[in-house]
């Protein structure tokens, strides 16, 4: 039987020092079951910036691949996203944390909103920890509580740097044909804001998921 071409890679960063708790990667990983569960044309693809050993089962979902560098470069897991894009097989690419948790129909709505000359995707997103103190408490420069119980919607009508998380967007992979070669922190909100000047973009009515 002729293999099912990949429409979705799914790119998931793991680094350890954001949210130190591999329950965490487990939580996002479930979030996707419903999902992709009975779908073959999707793909997992987590990147962790090593050399640690994950201890999770590598068997969580169906599709689901597991890689790690060899040097830990710590760099927000900018690497990590340039590796998974030399990988991935999909037509459209989306870019996540490990700390993201995503709704069950964001798939299935993006297939009926594809269009051929479209090639930047957006939905909206949950931000959590946003509206109050976003960082929580701060000492020594390090977060030592952060809150979760607030939120803030990110629902932008345009792509613009600050106003738009990695998570919610979905490209088609010829966009990323030099890779993800800005290692800085906002290198997200850059590169899409930079695609939307060449590509045209759609708004998608659906909220993805959310982002901690």
């Amino acid at each position: 039987m002729e293999e099912q071409p990949i429409k979705y890679s799914i790119i998931l960063t793991y680094y350890r020092e954001s949210v130190e708790d591999e329950l965490t990667l487990c939580r996002c990983l479930y979030s996707l079951k419903d999902a992709v569960m009975h779908r073959k044309d999707v793909e997992i693809l987590v990147i962790h910036d090593g050399p640690v050993e994950l201890s999770i089962h590598t068997d969580i979902l169906p599709n689901c691949m597991f890689y790690k560098t060899t040097v830990r470069e710590n760099v927000w897991g900018h690497n990590s996203r340039n590796y998974g894009l030399k990988i991935a097989k999909g037509k459209f690419i989306f870019h996540g944390n490990f700390d993201n948790i995503y709704y069950p129909d964001f798939l299935n709505v993006l297939d009926k909103e594809i269009e051929e000359d479209v090639g930047l995707y957006i939905f909206s997103c949950r931000m959590r920890g946003w509206g109050c103190d976003m960082y929580g408490t701060r000492v020594a420069g390090k977060t030592i509580h952060r809150r979760t119980d607030t939120w803030k919607l990110f629902n932008p009508k345009e792509v613009k740097l600050g106003t738009i998380d990695c998570m919610q967007v979905a490209t088609r992979k010829e966009l990323w044909k030099d890779g993800w070669s800005d290692y800085s922190i906002d290198s997200d909100g850059k590169y899409y804001e930079s695609f939307a000047k060449i590509t045209k973009t759609k708004n998608v009515n659906c909220c993805i998921g959310e982002h901690y």
